[in-house]
């Protein structure tokens, strides 16, 4: 299920984690709201698992501590689902108006949920990888339709949060595109270099040569 809030002009607007709306946005559970003078946080209840059976099928039911385990898995991964799906919805929204040459409403679209995923990860200290490699692609996509390097710090710095080098078709499109945009920080960059080369030794083969790829981008110009 999604939530999504929309301001229809109001005259204070609307905050959403402090910062303000521009059009609409996708909430996740967390997320708080400040309507005038009234504020709420987002909340989704999950539904509580079935009872165990007291039949002879109890004999090969889980015991109650792995039974806590598995809800826990299900509830996170639950989580991990519906934010990807959110990406996905806002992605081809904004995918299409894209492709009308409105680049600027295009990011408009995905920018504060984007956002808002970069700050939670940032408090948790960790983010789901397969949301993250959604999430950067449309970053990615939005440094080229705009031009703004910002959303290229954007990547660097969620995939130092995963520890994690960046998918290799995202450091494909980073190659091309990254003498198109304005500078992004070279800060950031080697922050998240510095983040990769700690964990080096525990990365298998295609992810060292995944960071010699991301490591040559320090190369180009705009990254001087």
């Amino acid at each position: 299920m999604l939530i999504a809030i929309e301001d229809l002009k109001s005259q204070n607007g609307v905050l959403v984690n402090g910062e303000p709306m521009l059009r609409s946005c996708v909430l996740v559970s967390g997320d708080r709201v400040i309507v005038g003078q009234q504020s709420f946080v987002v909340f989704v209840a999950v539904k509580a698992e079935p009872p165990l059976p007291s039949s002879e099928e109890r004999r090969v039911a889980p015991t109650l501590s792995d039974l806590r385990t598995f809800s826990a898995m299900e509830v996170e991964r639950s989580e991990s689902t519906r934010k990807g799906d959110a990406l996905d919805l806002l992605g081809s929204v904004a995918e299409k108006v894209l492709a009308l040459g409105r680049g600027d409403e295009a990011e408009r679209i995905m920018s504060s949920y984007l956002r808002n995923l970069l700050k939670t990860a940032r408090i948790n200290g960790e983010v789901d990888p397969i949301v993250a490699e959604k999430a950067a692609t449309y970053a990615v996509r939005r440094a080229e339709a705009t031009g703004k390097g910002t959303w290229v710090d954007y990547t660097f710095e969620l995939y130092g949060i995963v520890r994690r080098p960046v998918p290799g078709h995202i450091v494909d499109h980073l190659y091309g595109s990254l003498r198109k945009t304005s500078a992004p920080s070279i800060n950031v960059f080697r922050e998240y270099l510095s983040v990769l080369r700690a964990a080096g030794p525990k990365l298998g083969p295609s992810d060292r040569f995944l960071m010699r790829r991301i490591e040559g981008l320090e190369a180009l110009s705009v990254l001087k």
